[in-house]
């Protein structure tokens, strides 16, 4: 397994060095908001934030009204907070919030997505009451804009169960994992938020020690991952990582080593 992740990294570092070639010819050839952003989009999925952070800081300045203003801030306090810059995804965060005590933005989702990122930042601080408070604002806000069949709550949920789980508390994490679970296949929903739960699930089952329940929800979040990335795309790195691992403990190292 070892051998593959290294060739693995090998690799990634390749395409890492490529894109920050390409990030700065490229952003000199568009010319719109959306054409920014959606650029900034594809460099966070390839977890490039730096690049991703100066599109997003170049769609900030593209922006003309409240709507976009808001997207950009909201995109810029994420990549913040992914990597790990709190400080920088408060203050965004603060912007985002000012602006939307203005009463000029259209788009009534940001309400409910700067609630549930506010709460995403909270769990990087370790503060997880807080964050729960956070996930259930963000839910009532979700419910009264698109209902209680909203697809957008699918992800508050599959968070409440992250924050039950980092508290110690497993049965209500496990409680808001299968609820999230439900609802995507209620939904007839097959992406990457149904592959997130498996994964939350597995490795919480993995925590306890049961493994053939871990390997079972590991196994249906790689088959969705593996349709929507390419095995060499940085966001199946991690995943592979934690899949050899649980593997090994159950003894098929030989598949494991595979990953």
């Amino acid at each position: 397994m070892m051998k593959n992740l290294l060739v693995l990294l090998i690799l990634l570092q390749s395409v890492q060095v490529w894109c920050n070639q390409q990030s700065e010819s490229s952003l000199q050839n568009l010319h719109s908001f959306t054409e920014i952003k959606n650029r900034g989009i594809h460099f966070s999925e390839l977890n490039r934030s730096d690049s991703a952070i100066a599109y997003f800081r170049t769609a900030l300045s593209f922006a003309e009204d409240a709507d976009s203003i808001a997207q950009a801030l909201l995109l810029l306090s994420n990549e913040y907070r992914l990597n790990q810059d709190i400080e920088n995804a408060k203050r965004y965060l603060n912007q985002l919030n000012e602006l939307l005590l203005s009463n000029s933005i259209k788009n009534k989702a940001i309400t409910y997505e700067s609630l549930h990122l506010e709460g995403k930042i909270k769990i990087s601080q370790s503060d997880f009451v807080s964050a729960l408070q956070l996930f259930d604002s963000a839910l009532m806000v979700i419910e009264q804009i698109e209902g209680k069949n909203a697809l957008a709550s699918i992800k508050v949920i599959n968070y409440k169960g992250i924050a039950f789980y980092y508290l110690g508390d497993q049965d209500q994490a496990f409680y808001y994992y299968r609820e999230a679970l439900e609802k995507c296949l209620r939904l007839g929903i097959k992406n990457i938020d149904l592959a997130d739960v498996y994964q939350n699930m597995a490795i919480a089952y993995s925590f306890k020690g049961e493994f053939d329940s871990a390997l079972f929800y590991l196994e249906n979040s790689r088959v969705i991952r593996e349709q929507i990335f390419s095995d060499f795309h940085p966001r199946m790195a991690g995943f592979y990582v934690n899949y050899g691992r649980i593997l090994s403990m159950v003894g098929r190292s030989v598949e494991a080593f595979i990953f």
